[in-house]
């Protein structure tokens, strides 16, 4: 008798395991809204593992971006079968993931392993100050701001607060590359007049700081 109850747990077990998986490959698609974080690195590790510039991923594709952000260490054995589970529960045709597709799984992955994902970006960046400015208004001052970013990749940009009328800045603000950065990439920086209603303001400086300078212990202060 113990065994048949055995054998009938271990049945319903399974049968459960197989609706589970049903139920998982049938979840309806929505929109997922992230913070700007994790949608950066979501989309840094799609276009990282987009091997062919499709703008979709395959299952072989998951599994390494899967075993690059360290789900393998964490899942043990059970890593590739969790693998194949994930694509198949949000791949719409089970052969590719579209980027949206990714998102959606991307966001779940965040919030059941949230020492995993987001990801450490690669910089951290502090604006300190900027002396002798130019002056831009009629009043002989300026009204200063500072941005950031890695070179040639518009979407690494960051931007301080501007500070009213002067030509001594003080920002003391601190951001990340965005997920932009690889090594060699340079960091360009522009200073520019606040104007209201004015998308830039007037260019007052620039300076490009090369990766040698910075990609080093320690950093660079200057």
């Amino acid at each position: 008798m113990a065994a048949a109850r055995s054998t009938k747990a271990a049945s319903q077990h399974k049968l459960m395991t197989c609706a589970q998986r049903i139920e998982a490959a049938t979840t309806t698609k929505t929109q997922v809204t992230m913070p700007e974080i994790q949608a950066l690195d979501a989309e840094c590790l799609f276009q990282m593992f987009d091997f062919e510039g499709t703008a979709l991923l395959s299952r072989g594709a998951l599994t390494e971006v899967l075993r690059h952000v360290g789900l393998d260490k964490v899942m043990g054995a059970k890593f590739r079968a969790f693998a194949q589970l994930s694509f198949d529960s949000h791949s719409s045709d089970s052969h590719f993931l579209t980027h949206s597709e990714f998102k959606q799984l991307y966001y779940k992955l965040s919030q059941h392993y949230p020492l995993l994902l987001p990801r450490p970006t690669s910089l951290k960046i502090t604006i300190m100050s900027g002396k002798g400015l130019p002056a831009a208004d009629i009043n002989g001052r300026s009204d200063p701001y500072c941005t950031v970013q890695v070179a040639g990749k518009p979407k690494s940009l960051s931007q301080t607060k501007h500070v009213d009328k002067t030509l001594d800045a003080w920002w003391g603000e601190e951001f990340t590359d965005k997920y932009g950065y690889n090594e060699g990439d340079n960091l360009q920086f522009e200073v520019r007049d606040y104007d209201r209603g004015s998308a830039l303001g007037d260019l007052l400086c620039t300076a490009t700081l090369p990766s040698r300078e910075f990609h080093r212990a320690g950093g660079f202060d200057g």
